[in-house]
């Protein structure tokens, strides 16, 4: 296993326990050590999506989707993170793109309903 590796692991098990500043701050040496690991930026993006840091989630889930285009995930999470800034046509967007990879996925069938009713329809 890489240094890179043993860092997102650790994060990943911060996060678990809900520490989401240690998790971030793991996932950053895992960064460092591989700055093409996109699990790692998917998993920090949720990271500050947990921690109510939009800004933040959007540049990571970003990043992740720009290595990895078909992560669905992301493209959820992002989705919501847009629709926390009350920037909900992205939202939209981003939510039916990772319905259009995952049709059945829960989560996006879940937010992608909410936004909609935040949007009137």
């Amino acid at each position: 296993m890489s240094n890179a590796e043993e860092h997102y692991n650790k994060g990943t098990s911060l996060s678990s326990c809900g520490d989401y500043r240690g998790a971030i701050e793991e996932y950053n040496k895992a960064i460092q050590l591989n700055p093409n690991y996109s699990e790692a930026f998917k998993c920090r993006g949720t990271a500050y999506y947990n921690s109510s840091d939009d800004d933040n989630a959007i540049k990571d889930f970003t990043k992740a989707i720009e290595l990895q285009p078909n992560d669905f995930i992301s493209y959820c999470f992002r989705g919501s993170s847009f629709a926390q800034k009350g920037n909900y046509d992205q939202a939209i967007s981003d939510l039916e793109k990772s319905l259009s990879m995952v049709p059945n996925f829960p989560l996006a069938i879940q937010q992608l309903q909410q936004v909609r009713q935040m949007r009137g329809y």
